[in-house]
């Protein structure tokens, strides 16, 4: 007895190429994450131009600056990826039931797949995906820490 994969090479194919675009959508997704972490920092910091001109007159390293605007994106990325676990994980519990695609019928009988998937969150993938967004997200976050840091006291405090 021989495996699918052995069995259907094609099907095997197909599965590996879907696979490389889902992670290549996921990838996507996670840069636009990123994109509007680093524009959330950016807002803050600009709101907060005064106060961080004040912490730096009064003696403050630019490195705690930065830990302060990095300690922030990661509180910002702790709640959103609790969030977004918690709907992606109710999404799968409403749809137990399975998703009915007989709508596209003619479509799924020519792939040979069901007219009703069910959702499941694999492991790998929710650690993998939860890591990503962390790591990037702790990346995307170090430009606008740095240029918290680099603000001018004088410039941030008199406002010009």
């Amino acid at each position: 007895m021989q495996p699918w994969q052995t069995l259907e090479p094609l099907i095997s194919s197909l599965m590996k190429l879907q696979n490389s675009f889902l992670w290549l959508w996921f990838f996507i997704v996670i840069i636009t994450i990123v994109f509007g972490l680093v524009n959330t920092l950016f807002m803050a910091i600009l709101e907060r131009t005064h106060e961080i001109g004040l912490m730096q007159a009064l003696g403050t390293k630019p490195f705690l600056i930065s830990a302060e605007v990095i300690f922030e994106a990661v509180c910002l990325l702790i709640v959103g990826v609790i969030i977004g676990n918690i709907a992606g994980w109710q999404t799968c519990i409403y749809f137990r039931g399975g998703i009915d695609l007989s709508v596209f019928s003619s479509a799924t009988q020519f792939m040979g797949l069901s007219k009703i998937i069910y959702p499941h969150i694999y492991l790998r993938d929710w650690v993998v995906i939860n890591l990503m967004i962390f790591i990037l997200g702790i990346l995307g976050s170090i430009y606008p820490a740095w240029k918290a840091a680099k603000t001018d006291p004088l410039k941030a405090l008199t406002g010009k």
